[in-house]
């Protein structure tokens, strides 16, 4: 389970970056407000990633 959180951090950053990219450099926008939309997803998957990252550890029992 920590694996896959590391994973999708990963993701989600890249995603993330791709959208600042986009926005600052890139100015493709195929649909309205494109580069807020990466973003946000971008944002989204890292923070389902960090959950995951920090609630996959072993347990106790």
């Amino acid at each position: 389970m920590r694996g896959a959180g590391y994973g999708l951090l990963v993701i989600g950053i890249i995603v993330a970056v791709l959208g600042l990219v986009n926005h600052y450099i890139l100015k493709a926008n195929p649909i309205l407000h494109t580069s807020t939309i990466l973003i946000g997803v971008g944002v989204v998957i890292a923070v389902i990633g960090l959950a995951m990252s920090f609630l996959g550890g072993r347990s106790a029992a």
